[in-house]
């Protein structure tokens, strides 16, 4: 009993110590509440969540044996009334459910109405805690013209095609939902301007290199797609700001020729447009286009990206 009681303790002090980071404590802590579906404000959170945290404490000590934090938050939260009448789902059946509420049935990607729900989220949880969330939004080039041309059939298969593209490299953390009939949305948590910008870089380069390669170059089929980048908080304080913001950029990247990737550099709106970037971002170069530019469109100008405040450093690349 003795060694059983002193692992326990162990787990306890592990659990609770101070080296623990603050960021990955409040994780912790959202992940586990958001098992109870409940729309707590964030001072109510941080008061339920301490109280567990206590609580859970005392029954591992008491048990002599770890004890999962989830059950020590079903006990506390139905002994105080905060959940009635609760219902236990599998997670797997729970997950089949959710599959099929939020999930595109076409592209195997996250629905809109689940995406409005993460957004929500991760832009409160950013303003909490201080930290960046960068959103991409992906609008493929003519696709009205694919399905007037080729078929909705051949339409399908391309945003198949474009949702993989996508989906590829990125973090499991990261959210990528259709949004629209060819409209995506990538939201990037802790992530800036740059690397929301340097993400986009990248996908607007892999849409246009596979549908450019045969047997679609040349063809109807040779997709490409416009790119509009926004983060939080350098950009945005609210949901609505941020999509806002990424919209006017995705805007400005359709209105400069397609094919581009619009953000916001100071109050100005720029593109980007480049040959293919390998290794390090900022040893390649990008076409440039600022909103003045593209009413009179003198063509483009090349830059370093590094140039217009954009960089990658081995603690900050994405797996792309």
């Amino acid at each position: 009993m003795s060694s059983s009681k002193g692992s326990s303790a162990a787990f306890v002090d592990a659990f609770s110590s101070p080296s623990r980071s603050s960021y990955e404590e409040r994780l912790r802590r959202d992940e586990t509440l958001r098992h109870f579906r409940l729309d707590l404000a964030p001072e109510d959170a941080d008061e339920h969540w301490n109280r567990i945290v206590t609580r859970h404490a005392q029954l591992i000590r008491g048990i002599g044996a770890p004890l999962d934090i989830r059950a020590t938050a079903f006990d506390y939260f139905l002994r105080r009334g905060v959940i009635t009448e609760p219902v236990v789902v599998e997670q797997e059946s729970l997950e089949e459910t959710e599959l099929l509420a939020y999930r595109d049935r076409l592209t195997g990607l996250h629905n809109y109405a689940y995406f409005d729900a993460e957004i929500r989220l991760e832009v409160a949880r950013a303003l909490r805690y201080e930290t960046s969330l960068a959103l991409v939004l992906v609008d493929v080039d003519g696709f009205k013209r694919i399905n007037d041309r080729l078929g909705h059939g051949t339409g399908n298969d391309a945003l198949v095609h474009v949702a993989r593209l996508l989906k590829k490299g990125m973090r499991d953390g990261d959210v990528i939902a259709r949004v629209g009939g060819d409209e995506f949305a990538l939201l990037l948590h802790r992530a800036d301007l740059s690397i929301g910008t340097l993400v986009a870089v990248r996908k607007r380069e892999a849409i246009e290199q596979w549908f450019g390669a045969p047997p679609h170059a040349g063809s109807e089929l040779a997709v490409t797609a416009s790119l509009g980048v926004a983060a939080l908080p350098a950009q945005a304080r609210s949901v609505r700001e941020l999509f806002e913001a990424a919209d006017a950029a995705l805007y400005h990247a359709k209105r400069s020729g397609r094919n581009r990737i619009g953000f916001a550099r100071g109050d100005r709106l720029v593109c980007l447009q480049g040959p293919s970037v390998a290794g390090r971002f900022p040893s390649g170069q990008a076409r440039i286009w600022s909103d003045r530019d593209a009413a009179r469109d003198p063509g483009p100008r090349v830059v370093h990206p590094e140039k217009v405040g954009l960089s990658m450093t081995p603690e900050t690349s994405p797996r792309l």
